[in-house]
């Protein structure tokens, strides 16, 4: 993940930001306490505006899990997006709990 940190500005020739600090240790904060749960290596990318992208592939289709901004997103494959207001430690906690009902299925 270090790597996607030191992206230079404009990796996609787009205007793109290097991964930001704050979400890649967001991201592995929460996949640490969901660790148990993680039967596959993560894949992580940078998004465009320098958060993170993680897809974790399940025997009931792929998880991707999305912190950028203040938001965080969580797909699963077939499933509507769920989307969490970080700003919130409420909805943070929440979306520990529904990645890891994703994460279980």
């Amino acid at each position: 993940m270090l790597e996607l940190m030191e992206l230079e500005h404009n990796w996609n020739g787009h205007g793109s930001m290097p991964l930001q600090q704050r979400f890649a240790e967001q991201g592995l904060r929460t996949l640490s306490k969901l660790i148990h749960l993680i039967n596959s290596k993560p894949f992580f990318y940078p998004s465009a505006s320098g958060g993170l992208i993680t897809e974790i592939d399940r025997p009931s289709g792929r998880i991707t899990f999305i912190l950028d901004d203040s938001l965080a997103i969580i797909h699963k494959q077939g499933d509507e997006p769920v989307a969490f207001d970080l700003s919130h430690a409420d909805d943070e906690a929440e979306m520990v709990i529904v990645l890891a009902e994703a994460l279980r299925s």
